[in-house]
């Protein structure tokens, strides 16, 4: 846990200095050119909007967007980048932070280097809400902490970890990944992809020559729990036999209570699927039944509300008056969450 309290005196008004103050702290910690994005009326950023940002930027750049009730729009994205947002679910987790606006922004990636135009493999999202989709040409990608309500649609390989999907996660590409994560439909379409320590919240369709572990599934039919992968340390809340006899599997249908910490009160957010303490999930996954099952076990479990471990302002006051050549003294702190 990083946190912070500093006085800075300034000589002159700036509009909006929480992001300016924000970019600073973040462009201290990393080594990579870093481009701030805000459209929040009145603020102070390099950019007030995506476009002109993805221009700026070069391969191997971070792309940092501002939590916004204003979605960021739509992107075609052919660089190597890092595209960092601020996580979701904010104000329902009570989150440490001034801005509890999530930052929505939907990337395609693409690769044309025959025209020049570039290749977007390797590029990664981190604390971001959209839609996120990639070509087989397109490898590599990392999708980390984000929020998604439509269908993520991925035909090249990509790693989905610790991320909360409420629509469709398509994965089509062998060598694939998702981790640690909650997502509604699960589609496995592909050998050699592999699903970890995931909550499956409607169905999951799979194929032969794929993995599935420390997984909890909510699948009220057989047809919503395709059988083809080598499932194991897997359970299913509701009825009994839809997971299969296997290594670890639990074959009893469980109710809610004794899977869930049922905090929050509906599945509405992700703080609802927390593993319940002595429940069927907990000890009774991976490595011979001792991490917990779903999305809150293993080595590097999910993180409440996907938010970045760079720093959040979560104090910041400006006096009202100043005279002459008296200075204006901010004071703020920022606190960063582990990742």
């Amino acid at each position: 846990m990083y946190n912070a309290s500093f006085t800075i005196l300034y000589m002159l008004m700036k509009k909006n200095s929480l992001f300016a103050l924000l970019f600073f702290i973040v462009s201290t910690a990393l080594s990579a050119k870093v481009i701030t994005v805000d459209n929040n009326a009145g603020a102070v950023a390099q950019f007030n909007n995506i476009t002109d940002a993805y221009a700026a930027a070069e391969d191997d750049d971070i792309i940092l967007l501002a939590g916004s009730a204003t979605s960021y729009g739509a992107i075609d994205c052919y660089k190597r980048l890092q595209f960092i947002g601020n996580g979701y679910f904010l104000a329902n987790n009570s989150t440490p932070g001034l801005n509890k606006a999530t930052a929505t922004l939907n990337i395609s990636f693409k690769e044309d280097v025959n025209t020049g135009l570039g290749d977007s493999s390797n590029s990664s999202v981190l604390g971001l809400a959209g839609l996120y989709t990639s070509p087989v040409s397109v490898s590599g990608l990392t999708i980390d902490k984000c929020y998604g309500t439509g269908n993520w649609v991925f035909d090249g390989t990509v790693a989905v970890t610790r991320s909360f999907h409420t629509g469709r996660l398509y994965l089509r590409e062998s060598s694939s990944s998702v981790s640690n994560s909650i997502v509604n439909y699960l589609h496995i379409t592909e050998e050699n992809i592999t699903a970890t320590h995931c909550v499956v919240t409607t169905a999951c369709y799979n194929v032969a020559n794929t993995s599935i572990s420390s997984t909890i599934f909510m699948a009220t039919t057989p047809a919503n729990l395709e059988t083809n992968a080598n499932i194991t340390y897997s359970i299913n809340v509701g009825l009994d036999d839809l997971v299969p006899d296997g290594v670890g599997n639990n074959t009893t249908g469980q109710i809610l209570a004794n899977v869930f910490t049922l905090e929050g009160g509906s599945g509405a957010v992700d703080k609802y699927y927390q593993t319940k303490e002595g429940g069927a999930a907990d000890n009774t996954g991976n490595n011979a039944g001792t991490e917990d099952m779903g999305a809150f076990g293993g080595a590097v479990p999910y993180v409440l509300s996907g938010v970045p471990g760079i720093p959040r302002m979560t104090y910041f006051a400006v006096p009202s008056i100043a005279t002459g050549l008296t200075p204006l003294e901010f004071e703020g702190s920022a606190r960063s969450i582990p990742e």
